[in-house]
């Protein structure tokens, strides 16, 4: 959803910058009815690359900006659950073209050490985790 300042974009495609995020999904939450039940999805790739190892190309949040957000959804809805995806994993293809469309769709990154991995991934989740839970 990021966009770059400075371009002009079609409004249907609803641009997000870092300086109007929190206003256009505080605008979206109180467009919400009081106790609309509601799935939360974090996907890890949408953090900057130095909260989350991913397989693809990180985003500009950070764990603080999804505390936030969550915090900010809690007060006006209902969270009924939630997931975190996205962690790296090493790629395994079952079919030829599979392997093709990853090499072409995800970064040439190298693969984390299991430790490097383990570390930065345990510490991101024990910072959303409770936000994404209410506990």
């Amino acid at each position: 959803p990021w966009r770059r300042e400075g371009v002009h974009y079609a409004l249907y495609l609803n641009p997000l910058t870092p300086k109007t995020w929190r206003t256009q999904f505080l605008e979206w939450v109180e467009g919400r009815q009081h106790g609309h039940k509601i799935y939360v999805t974090i996907d890890l790739d949408c953090l900057v690359s130095g909260e989350a190892i991913t397989n693809w190309e990180n985003g500009r949040f950070t764990c603080d900006d999804l505390v936030w957000a969550l915090r900010t959804l809690r007060e006006k809805v209902e969270v009924i659950g939630g997931d975190l995806c996205g962690g790296w994993s090493r790629p395994v293809y079952q079919t030829a073209f599979q392997k093709l469309a990853g090499w072409f769709d995800h970064p040439s990154l190298p693969p984390p050490g299991r430790e490097q991995l383990l570390a930065r991934n345990l510490v991101t989740l024990e910072r959303l985790w409770p936000a994404l839970t209410g506990s």
